[in-house]
């Protein structure tokens, strides 16, 4: 008796109907949406990353280091492979930019249609909250980036351990300092993860404010992409620096964290505010 075929779970739920796609999502940021669904069109489609094999082999990545604090010796296996991952970890940086670059200008130019076409009103007599349609706004500008979301997180997962190896090794040695080393590798790859997700989202919010609060669309544009220049120049030019451990700490993974949340959500209720002002 032959064995039925088995369908990629994503591509299950999307034949399943949109219906009962993003469930684990809040209400705001599903493909199933009106707001979400009518800005992004035929990009309801894209399938999510599967996100939980990819976090288990990070998890696997992160025992290794820990067992490599015990016995330094395990980063010698780890290095041959460095130069791979130097080699195409800037494709990611290119992708990853690409990414970020998208998404503020697709939520800069929805919210300044809505704006200028005077549909945003009409969106603010429904019983959705005010926050969730800018939310809602935000989910799509990040939805049509799904894909290359994907290949960003992929690559980090499978290319920054050997990167990261090399840049904490060269400030503390592993020999000397192998606890520190292998928890700063470990603080340095679930921090960068997570920036994965939530500086998009800061760009998000950036080109939503810029989308509402200037004319015409081009300089709204402009001042999006301006804005999240100035803001990943400033997050990262302290990086070169020559800094103690505690500081390349708060450098390094601490602020990049915290810092693009904390953005995020205050860019968002201003925004928010703005258009309940007008």
């Amino acid at each position: 008796m032959a064995h039925p075929m088995t369908i990629e779970p994503g591509l299950l739920r999307l034949m399943e109907g949109v219906g009962e796609l993003d469930t684990s999502l809040p209400a705001w940021a599903r493909r199933s949406n009106p707001i979400v669904r009518r800005q992004l069109g035929i990009y309801w489609k894209t399938l999510p990353l599967e996100l939980g094999q990819w976090l288990k082999v990070l998890g696997g990545e992160m025992l290794v280091v820990l067992l490599a604090a015990g016995l330094p010796v395990v980063y010698t296996f780890i290095m041959p492979v460095v130069t791979v991952s130097v080699l195409l970890v800037p494709l990611v940086f290119a992708v990853y930019g690409q990414l970020l670059f998208n998404v503020a200008l697709y939520a800069t130019s929805a919210t300044y249609t809505e704006v200028h076409n005077n549909t945003l009103a009409l969106l603010l007599v429904t019983p959705l909250p005010r926050e969730h349609i800018l939310f809602s706004k935000l989910a799509a500008s990040i939805w049509r980036q799904a894909d290359n979301l994907s290949l960003v997180v992929i690559g980090h997962v499978l290319l920054s351990l050997p990167v990261l190896i090399l840049q904490y090794a060269t400030l503390y040695s592993p020999e000397d300092n192998a606890l520190l080393t292998s928890g700063a590798i470990i603080l340095a790859l679930a921090a960068n993860l997570a920036r994965l997700f939530l500086e998009p989202v800061l760009v998000g919010a950036i080109g939503i404010v810029a989308g509402v609060t200037t004319s015409p669309r081009i300089l709204a544009n402009i001042v999006a992409v301006t804005v999240s220049g100035a803001y990943f120049l400033f997050i990262n030019l302290p990086r070169v620096l020559d800094l103690p451990f505690s500081a390349r700490l708060l450098v390094d993974i601490v602020i990049p964290v915290v810092l693009p949340a904390a953005l995020a959500y205050g860019l968002l209720r201003l925004a928010g505010w703005l258009v309940g002002r007008d």
